[in-house]
């Protein structure tokens, strides 16, 4: 079965065929105005279509709203407007039970993906660019700065080597 949208187009023509073929004249006019309305309203709340990727079924007639412009109805199963056009053609809770709910497909990346990078690595590339650019002086690390602090205690410890320095004391 098809969706919302599909099935009140399936009524509507319905609708006005028969309204056709009645050869009553006062109520043929009738009914083919109000058909081409509600044709109006579904040309406007509509899904928004499967060729634009992101959000296919999404009612595009009532639109988006907040910061992140998240669609008002994420399914145009359940747009207000359809709801309420489709109720004058007959739509029961049994009906709109059966009708089809797509679901987007998962999408698949074209190619590997990175992930996060890791802050460490964020930061470091951040500050190597900020030494190129402005000739920023080197800080020493934590650790530096203790080995630095300690160096004159740490020499009298018999098996202490400081890093860097080879077997020879130089």
């Amino acid at each position: 079965m098809s969706d919302l949208h599909g099935w009140i187009l399936e009524q509507i023509g319905g609708k006005e065929t028969l309204a056709r073929n009645a050869g009553t004249e006062w109520w043929e006019p009738w009914v083919l105005r109000r058909c081409a309305a509600d044709r109006k309203l579904l040309t406007i709340h509509k899904p928004r279509g499967g060729d634009l990727g992101y959000d296919p079924y999404v009612c595009e007639g009532c639109g988006q709203e907040g910061y992140c412009q998240d669609w008002v109805t994420e399914n145009a199963n359940d747009c207000p407007v359809l709801l309420a056009v489709a109720e004058g053609y007959g739509l029961t809770p049994e009906v709109l039970a059966g009708l089809d709910r797509p679901k987007p497909e998962p999408s698949t990346p074209d190619g590997p993906t990175i992930g996060y990078v890791p802050t460490e690595v964020w930061e470091d590339a951040i500050i190597a660019s900020l030494k190129t650019t402005f000739d920023i002086p080197r800080v020493p690390s934590p650790q530096e700065k203790a080995l630095e602090i300690l160096a004159p205690e740490l020499r009298q410890v018999p098996l202490y080597r400081p890093s860097g320095v080879d077997e020879t004391g130089e």
